[in-house]
């Protein structure tokens, strides 16, 4: 009899870890359409704007570099031309007075809000919610992560205003001779430039993908990362054979960096992917028991499902599906490490982060076979 967890109460319940170092305060997308802040060691399961569920958030430690960033009228951002910020707060993606408005924004072409930092030689991702109201809806803006000194180099993402919420993230990579790095919210020049655009929420963070806002007042935040894992205690494991069912997602949509959907320890690896490899794979601590789909997976953000299922006669890997090819190993058994227990979206407790939602786990404490594998991953 299978133990699935495949909604947002089961998979809490899943969820109940041994250790959830969430920082109080790390955000996520409520089910109604919200963004939310969960208390310290609350897992944080997140929804689609569409209200969809999208599950478990795993995220690896970040820090947001701005000082300030709902405060835009604070003295670390520095409007340039005849910008200003309108002293009457607004209702933010969070439903509370926590927005501003930017006033005057197209009365020139150098018209700008902008934090400047000193940091050097890093590959920097910048974030803002943006938001338009009357006549600046279908109008533009622009987002740019750039150099703070020198010739101008950087990276500038354009977006045209709607009567919602968006939140919108440029990554720029420095060199050595830079001398800082700025965020800023520029008009494009493009004579269809807003006047005015509602904003919340800055980020900068070292890395090439944005990750779930970090609010501060005052002084960089850190968020943690979220460790996630359960002992075999929790259900009925089964040593001898077994199957797993895993559906996610990944904000790494560069693949850039290498992601743990389950494991127990190095040599109990149930499913990952190593740098830059489009496919997924399981591992037992032999080199010669290392399985890959043939079918490479699209890292564009939507959900992945995949399953694992091994006995003694040897082991299985599908995704969309399309049976795996491997060595056929004889022993491919996870190897149970009760120090991390079943870590979920990394290893070990502590590295390679999944970076986005486990959506469900299921386990089966038998081998199915490789048609139903098939056949659940399609």
């Amino acid at each position: 009899m299978a133990k699935v967890y495949d909604n947002a109460t089961d998979i809490i319940t899943f969820a109940r870890l041994q250790s959830q170092n969430t920082t109080s305060g790390s955000s996520y997308l409520g089910s109604d359409g919200l963004l939310k802040f969960a208390a310290e060691d609350e897992p944080r399961i997140e929804y689609g704007s569409d209200g969809s569920l999208k599950g478990l958030l795993i995220e690896e430690l970040r820090t947001n570099l701005l000082t300030h960033s709902e405060d835009f009228s604070n003295a670390a951002w520095q409007p340039a031309g005849t910008v200003a910020i309108d002293s009457t707060l607004v209702t933010g993606p969070d439903g509370t007075l926590s927005g501003r408005r930017v006033l005057n924004f197209d009365d020139a072409a150098g018209d700008r809000l902008v934090e400047n930092l000193d940091i050097t030689d890093a590959t920097l991702t910048g974030s803002m919610w943006v938001k338009g109201e009357g006549d600046n809806i279908g109008k533009d803006i622009q987002l740019t992560v750039k150099r703070a000194g020198g010739t101008f180099a950087g990276t500038t993402v354009s977006h045209t205003l709607t009567a919602d919420w968006v939140r919108i993230h440029g990554t720029f990579t420095q060199d050595p001779t830079n001398t800082g790095a700025k965020l800023a919210l520029d008009n494009p020049a493009n004579g269809n430039e807003a006047s005015e655009v509602l904003i919340y929420g800055a980020q900068l963070e070292q890395g090439s993908f944005a990750t779930s806002y970090i609010p501060t007042s005052g002084s960089q935040i850190t968020r943690e990362p979220d460790i996630a894992s359960i002992p075999v205690s929790a259900f009925g494991y089964n040593q001898d054979a077994g199957t797993w069912l895993m559906e996610w997602d990944t904000v790494d949509t560069g693949n850039v960096q290498a992601k743990y959907v389950l494991s127990s320890g190095n040599n109990a690896r149930v499913m990952y992917n190593n740098v830059g490899s489009a496919d997924f794979y399981s591992y037992d601590g032999s080199a010669v028991s290392t399985y890959t789909t043939p079918t490479a997976i699209t890292f564009d953000g939507s959900h992945i499902k995949a399953a694992y299922a091994e006995d003694d006669g040897g082991s299985s890997v599908a995704h969309t599906g399309v049976l795996g090819a491997g060595s056929g190993a004889a022993d491919l058994l996870p190897n149970y490490n009760p120090t991390y227990g079943w870590s979920i979206g990394n290893v070990n407790n502590n590295a390679y982060f999944l970076n986005g939602h486990i959506k469900s786990l299921s386990y089966y404490p038998r081998r199915l076979t490789n048609t139903q594998l098939q056949e659940l991953t399609a």
